[in-house]
């Protein structure tokens, strides 16, 4: 919920630089951002399981 304010939680560049409007602009322009949003999360799980696999191997 809005509440919760959970762009403030999160730590991606696109939450960090406008905020709550992450969530709240509606159509293209909102989806467009969330994508980003989105890839860029997946990118930084990705890294971070990769690191402890790394580290696992060594």
């Amino acid at each position: 919920t809005l509440g919760e304010r959970p762009w403030k939680q999160c730590q991606c560049n696109i939450c960090q630089a406008i905020g709550i409007n992450v969530i709240i602009f509606r159509g293209a322009e909102r989806n467009r951002r969330r994508g980003f949003h989105n890839i860029q999360v997946l990118y930084n799980r990705l890294q971070h399981t990769l690191s402890l696999r790394s580290e696992e191997l060594s």
